[in-house]
């Protein structure tokens, strides 16, 4: 039986051999001249180990740990940040020209970037009123698509999608399009994770990444987990020695039991200091609205004519603002931080 991602792969990626690297090909000896690396470690070069060395073996190291902190039987490919996934996922299955993509604005921005930089089309369903998916605006849409994206906990709306609304989806195109949900933010929401629903759906992948909840966006990790028909697919396509050892050394540290539990107690934390914010935000007479999140941001309507933003950044204060999209023309999108980062900006914020 042809399964969906062969389905949908374009025939030159059917036919594309992956790039033989000299890790991928293997082999076992003591002098490794096989990959016109420097032999010479050089005084800089200060790992034990040796930064001369292309990394590969650690990169699936960190998969195989990130499975077991999923609890998930589900493949699971290292990547260089979730963003790196989404243009994978793109390269991988869409023809330029010719194939399209499903997004539900407004969200977050990277999935509607990468298309166009493949020129790949892309279609819009926006969410309704209340941030929800508009189930029937995105079956107009599918049609001529085989990516749908859908951002949950949402960016910059910080909702949580309804799970029986993506299993409904789910079930519509579990034969016709691959289903991407980006679950960034899941460890700040209250609600379960979808990945229990990989072992249902094949046509089902989730993003998820180490620079949110684990703090560590500088080391640039992220993970695609879905099953191995979609995952190998990726592979073909994937940059050799994608994730490098320093990276994956932090990786391997923070997925540890005993890292995982920090984690958690951080995370508790940052949605006590959320709520704790948002309620604050509530009283001021600037402020419209504050919407419920489900992730470590706000998002935060103000008053017409209240420039938050530029008051915030004379004050030294960066949030993101949302001018871009014509319904968050007063809003910005505030990140939760220390508890004293965030009662200094809601000192600032009184201000206003």
């Amino acid at each position: 039986m042809t399964s969906l991602a062969n389905k949908l792969l374009p025939e030159v990626i059917k036919n594309l051999m992956p790039y033989a690297s000299a890790r991928r090909l293997g082999g076992h000896g003591q002098l490794f001249l096989n990959a016109n690396e420097m032999e010479r470690k050089l005084a800089y070069d200060q790992d034990p180990n040796g930064f001369n060395r292309y990394p590969d073996a650690k990169a699936q190291q960190v998969s195989k740990a990130y499975q077991a902190y999923c609890r998930t039987e589900a493949d699971c490919l290292a990547v260089r940040g979730a963003d790196e996934a989404i243009d994978l996922l793109v390269r991988t299955f869409c023809v330029p020209g010719q194939d399209r993509i499903v997004i539900c604005p407004p969200t977050y921005g990277m999935y509607e970037v990468c298309a166009n930089a493949h020129n790949v089309g892309v279609s819009k369903a926006h969410l309704t009123d209340q941030f929800a998916l508009n189930i029937t605006g995105i079956q107009t849409q599918l049609p001529g698509a085989k990516l749908l994206f859908i951002c949950s906990p949402n960016n910059p709306t910080g909702n949580l999608m309804a799970r029986q609304d993506l299993i409904t989806l789910l079930s519509q195109t579990v034969a016709s399009h691959i289903v991407v949900v980006d679950e960034a933010y899941i460890e700040f929401s209250t609600t379960e994770t979808v990945m229990p629903l990989l072992a249902t759906y094949p046509n089902l992948v989730v993003l998820r990444t180490l620079s949110k909840a684990f703090g560590l966006a500088g080391i640039r990790c992220g993970f695609v987990l879905g099953q191995s028909a979609i995952i190998d697919a990726l592979r073909k396509v994937i940059a050799p020695y994608p994730l490098p050892d320093p990276s994956a050394d932090i990786a391997l540290t923070a997925l540890q039991p005993k890292h995982v539990t920090q984690m958690w107690e951080a995370v508790d934390q940052v949605k006590e200091t959320r709520e704790w914010f948002a309620r604050q935000l509530v009283g001021l007479p600037s402020v419209i609205k504050v919407w419920p999140s489900e992730s470590n941001f706000v998002l935060v309507k103000f008053q017409t004519g209240v420039d938050a933003y530029k008051h915030l950044e004379q004050n030294g204060i960066i949030v993101r603002r949302l001018a871009t999209e014509s319904e968050f023309r007063d809003c910005v999108r505030i990140s939760v931080g220390l508890n004293k980062t965030m009662r200094k900006t809601k000192d600032v914020l009184r201000t206003l």
